[in-house]
Order: C-alpha cells, then structure tokens, then sequence
C-alpha cells in the first residue's frame, strides 16, 4: 500500500470542473468500482438559540452568551435506536437569524450506517461532555499522542484530560464543536487571552463486553488569512498534514479553526476596533486535527485509510439588518459520496470568502470524507485522493464570487504548502511524489436520482435539506 512520503509542495492540477447545478467541486468516481460498503446519511438539524448577557461580566467564567443546544442532543442519540451513528456535528456557515439580545444559529449533525444491514456484535450510544477552553493560543506541530504528553498547555490540557479519559473505557471520539456558551476571562484578560468558550466533545461508548480500545494524536498546522476589501484568502498545508498521520496507519477523525468555529477571530477584530469587512494584511491562526488508532496497532504504521476533499460554495445573503439566509443543503453531496463508500469525517468552515455585492458573498468550505483502503479497491497506492482537474484547497481566488468565477486556481486555490507561524508564504516546493498521488479514475455523471428517499429528522422548526438522502434498507428493530 506505499510508504512514500508527503514533502508538502506543489500539487498540480487542471481547472476546477463544477458538478452541473450544484455547489461543489466535480466528484470522484471510482472505476472500478469501489468494493466496499456503501453508506447513507441522516441530517439531524437543530436551531439552537443563544442569549447574550447585557452589562459587564468581570469574574472569570462569568456568562457573556448562553446556548440551549444541549438541550437537543436527545434527537442525535435517538438516531442510534436505528443503527445510524453519528460522525460529524457543526454549525452551519454563516447562516443566522439575531436581534440585540438573542440569536437563533442552526447546526446539523450528520448521521450515517451502512446501506445494507451487516450484523455486528458491536452496540453504542452517544455522549457528550461538555469543556470550556480558551482557544486564543496554540502551539504549532505535533500536540499531545499516546505517551507523549509533556508540558501540555492549559487549552490543550483539557482537551487531552477528556479525551484519554474517555478512551480509557473503550469510548471512541466522533468529534468536538463550539456550544454558543461564551465566558468571561476576567477583568482585563480578554484583551490578552481571549474569551472561554464551550466545547461539546461527542464520544461514542461501547455497550459490548470487551471492546476495542483506541488511543488518538492531534496536531496543530497554521493556516494563512489574507484579507483585502472584505475578500479573504486563505492557504494552509491540508495534504501534507494528511499525509504524514495517513501514512503511519492513523485515522482521521476532525478537523477544526479553533477561533473561527468559536468566534474569537471576530471577536479579536472588535477589541482592535478594525471591521473584518474592511481589514488589511495577513494573520495566522491554526488548525487543529485529531486522529485514531486501535491502541494495540499503536505501532503498525501500515496504511489504513483513504481521504479526499470537496470544495462546497455556500452563497449567503444579509436578510433585514441582522439575518444571514444561505443555501447551504448537503444532501446530494452526501448521498452521491456514500454510494461510492465515502463517509464525511469533519465539515470545516473555512474564512475564504468572496463579496459578490451589497450584502452579498460566497464562502467556501471544505468536506473531509474517508473510507477504509482496500487492497483490491480503486486507488490502493493513494492515501489522499485528489479528484482529476481539480486544484487541491489551498488558496488564492481570483475573480468574482460564484464557484465558477474562481478561475483556474478554484475557489480555494491550487498551492498546499506549509506556512511558518508569523511568517511569508514559501515559495513552491517540489511536486509531490508521483507514484503517490497519482490521478484518479475518470469522472463520471451523478447516479440518477432514485425513488423512495427518506426526508431528513427536523427539529425546531429548521427548514430540511432539500438534497435527496438514500431510502431505508430492511433494518432489524434494536
């Protein structure tokens, strides 16, 4: 299945293909076949509702913002009664209905299992635990693995506390996402620090005899922010931050913008006094990644498990003076990507945005999916799976705002190289290794739709994705 290793330079690449009609990049299409299972998707939606505090919160963990998401998590966990687990939960981009007092923000959690029942011995039910971190700081590189843990920072310590401690009961991490709730730092911390936020970790537990247990690593990779006129670009190193734990036999698990998802980044530009409509100049945040491995193939650094990326485009508009309406709707991506055995690991919302107008603009995001690599399946060297003619995310969009007006670079840009904290955009280095990130198959058009699709779980009022999800199959009752 391959050693060769990421130098993380150059990826080349056509101009970007858009799928006919839809919001995305052009798909991968297996041929042959991928042999694997074929997955299908629930969308859970939920509208949580935040409250800010009016007046002055001076204590340290005094509340700013409060959020009753939790009080829904119920709906996920129902979702297990029928063999559905859950593998990624976010706030949808940009999307927003608020006043001077209150927010109404939506999040999905995205539910899959395998189109066919297969029996296991296997049962779980979801958990949540819930931390409070403040994210303003992280340090570049490798964060915390299994016996390797000193000198962790504070805001690093409390991610690895609940996760050990959680894996030490056979409990295996789904992923993490910002709640709503905001805290106080203190008095005059927040202009050095950054707010505390609330942090939901979704954990999925055994409920077998004798499970499997796993360990997990996280890693830190900066990413480049460059913001003229409202534009914004972005370019961090996604290959080779894949490449190096893909390689060793890691899973992926999340991909997070630790100040992005938690609104710190907008929160640093209100304490300069700077609007991040109109700023200047570049900054460096991070991004940070979680992967698994079985604890007993700790040191197995075979080859385990496929990634591809997809660019999603959400245009958004300002509605009266403080709504955001989208049309954000991964329905068909999910269902067209589970056919081919693809499941979506993390949905990461990204600062790369086009304006098209007068409260206008197009974002663009990035879909991590993965699959099991098989020896027999389609692109068996490849651990990264870059589709044919289409620039690997990374950065520089050029002309206006829509999918198709990104040029040749593509919305999030054809370079994938490593930026120094701080530091200038390197210049591009050597192309990948050839034998290792081959082309893929061909492109092929969208399976046709099929009858009988099952409308996903709403709560709370939110309007459904209108993109088809795959019909049930004759699951036993648990």
């Amino acid at each position: 299945m391959g050693n060769n290793q990421s130098h993380g330079g150059v990826v080349s690449g056509g101009v970007p293909e858009m799928q006919g009609g839809t919001n995305h990049s052009v798909l991968p299409v297996d041929n042959p076949p991928y042999p694997g299972p074929a997955h299908e998707y629930r969308i859970v939606a939920i509208n949580a509702k935040l409250k800010m505090k009016m007046g002055f919160a001076a204590k340290m963990g005094d509340i700013m913002v409060s959020s009753d998401l939790s009080t829904y998590y119920e709906t996920l966990q129902q979702q297990y009664a029928e063999y559905y687990k859950l593998f990624t939960f976010f706030q949808v981009p940009l999307q927003k209905s608020q006043n001077f007092t209150s927010a109404h923000v939506p999040f999905h959690g995205i539910m899959s299992r395998p189109k066919h029942f297969v029996p296991s011995p296997e049962s779980w039910q979801l958990q949540i635990k819930n931390i409070q971190i403040q994210f303003s700081l992280f340090q570049t590189g490798h964060l915390f693995s299994y016996g390797h843990t000193v000198s962790l920072p504070p805001n690093v310590q409390g991610i690895y506390n609940t996760i050990s401690g959680m894996a030490q009961t056979g409990a295996k991490l789904v992923c993490m996402e910002c709640n709503g709730n905001t805290f106080s730092p203190g008095m005059g911390m927040g202009l050095q620090g950054g707010f505390i936020y609330g942090v939901d970790v979704f954990f999925d537990v055994p409920q077998h005899p004798n499970p499997t247990m796993y360990t997990y690593t996280a890693h830190s990779t900066p990413i480049l922010i460059g913001r003229s006129y409202g534009n914004v670009q972005v370019q961090c190193d996604w290959t080779g931050t894949l490449n190096m734990y893909l390689n060793e036999g890691w899973k992926l698990i999340d991909v997070l913008i630790p100040n992005l998802e938690s609104g710190e980044m907008e929160n640093q530009q209100q304490r300069r006094g700077n609007s991040h409509m109109h700023n200047f100049g570049t900054q460096t945040e991070q991004t940070i990644w979680f992967f698994e491995k079985e604890l007993s193939m700790v040191n197995d650094r075979a080859p385990k498990y496929q990634v591809t990326l997809v660019e999603y485009y959400i245009h958004a508009k300002v509605s009266g003076l403080t709504s955001v309406k989208t049309d954000f709707d991964l329905g068909q991506v999910l269902s067209d990507m589970g056919e081919r055995g693809w499941t979506l690991v993390s949905v990461l919302d990204t600062p790369q945005t086009v304006v098209s107008g007068f409260g206008k603009a197009t974002r663009g995001i990035i879909l991590f999916f993965q699959r099991p690599l098989l020896a027999n399946g389609p692109g068996s060297g490849q651990l990264f799976i870059q589709p044919q003619n289409q620039m690997v995310p990374g950065t520089q969009p050029v002309g206006q705002a829509g999918p198709a007006a990104f040029g040749n670079q593509g919305m999030m840009g054809a370079q994938s190289t490593v930026v120094p904290p701080g530091g200038m955009v390197p210049q591009p280095g050597p192309p990948m290794n050839a034998n290792y990130n081959q082309p893929p198959p061909p492109y092929s058009g969208m399976p046709p739709q099929q009858p009988g699709m099952q409308p996903p779980v709403n709560t709370m009022g939110v309007p459904p994705p209108t993109g088809r999800i795959s019909p049930n199959p004759p699951y036993p009752p648990q």
